[in-house]
């Protein structure tokens, strides 16, 4: 008994210990930096947790596989017949201003980026077309024109740029269990500004459709990205060469056979030395197929999360990040409803 009221008496000050390490991480997080980034991954965290509950939600959506499947049960084609889309979007996105300071030997040097604003309008012509029983091609030709505006104090900086490019992808898929897919892109980049670039990215795809369980047909999706852009002519002096990676991934649930409401996360790094920059987000979006003569679907959505800012030698820096798109999509010889569009012949 002696023995052990000694190692009571031991143990008791480890259990304050946490008490002052909470004390100290909540001082630590409402400076401004810090509190801006820890807002951001705790919206992410909040929007991937609600999307696992709704998702879950019984009795919604019962039949959305209704015509997935052929009556016997038989594995249909990866792409049930050959189809067309076109595509309109516009997008706007927000980022913070961001202020840096480094000191040495009694100086200091303060970095200041100012606010961004982003809007973009993008066309898009799709075709999908059936190689074998299990395998298909899809390939677009698409433009876009964005306009960027940056408030760097006295004035903004307005920065125009017109996009056109090219991508074909190549995929297994089962309308039934889901698919997996491998493309590459070519895109050309002209700004007002003397900024001309060359683009190439490839991408990798896995989609899992899960069987209707009573809560409603799911796609389950992760996807991979990356591109390399080459910069030609005056360009910019802190671009000239731009490697970005970006993993997306998340869960669209279907509230009926012609609706989907999608919530997921991604993040995205851009490098290019010394500068860096990564973006953490999570987002949500709804697709409706209208109840329309004509084959037309409705898709909006919104973002929001924080962006990682580091240019060397200066310390990195936490910015809000946050934006939102709308889109409208006409399909031609595709499916009777969304779900059969999107896993059938999308």
């Amino acid at each position: 008994m002696h023995r052990v009221r000694i190692q009571m008496r031991k143990v008791r000050p480890n259990h304050v210990r946490p008490i002052r390490r909470v004390r100290s991480l909540k001082c630590r997080i409402h400076t401004g930096p810090d509190l801006v980034g820890w807002i951001g991954r705790q919206a992410v965290f909040a929007i991937l947790m609600i999307g696992g509950l709704v998702i879950n939600i019984p009795g919604s959506a019962r039949a959305a596989t209704s015509g997935v499947t052929t009556e016997n049960g038989d594995r249909r084609p990866a792409v049930a017949s050959a189809n067309a889309r076109l595509i309109a979007n516009y997008a706007y996105g927000h980022t913070d201003s961001t202020k840096a300071t480094r000191g040495s030997g009694g100086s200091s040097s303060i970095l200041r980026i100012g606010e961004l604003e982003t809007q973009s309008g993008q066309a898009l012509v799709v075709g999908t077309l059936p190689l074998t029983h299990s395998t298909g091609v899809r390939g677009n030709l698409h433009g876009s024109f964005s306009s960027e505006s940056e408030d760097s104090g006295p004035g903004n900086r307005d920065i125009d740029i017109g996009t056109y490019g090219a991508t074909v992808e190549f995929f297994l898929r089962d309308p039934n269990l889901g698919s997996f897919t491998l493309g590459g892109s070519y895109d050309r980049l002209d700004g007002d500004d003397g900024f001309d670039a060359n683009a190439f990215g490839g991408v990798a795809d896995l989609r899992i459709f899960f069987p209707n369980f009573g809560s409603g047909a799911v796609d389950w999706f992760l996807r991979f990205d990356y591109e390399r852009r080459e910069v030609e002519g005056a360009g910019r002096p802190f671009d000239p060469r731009i490697d970005t990676y970006r993993i997306k991934g998340g869960a669209g649930w279907y509230l009926t056979r012609n609706c989907q409401f999608l919530l997921g996360g991604s993040w995205t790094r851009a490098e290019n030395s010394p500068i860096s920059r990564e973006d953490s987000e999570g987002f949500v979006a709804v697709r409706w197929r209208l109840p329309t003569p004509l084959s037309l679907e409705l898709g909006l959505g919104g973002r929001v999360g924080v962006s990682e800012y580091k240019q060397s030698p200066f310390p990195s820096d936490d910015r809000f990040i946050y934006g939102g798109h709308v889109g409208v999509t006409y399909r031609f010889g595709s499916g009777a409803t969304l779900v059969e569009s999107i896993r059938a012949f999308d």
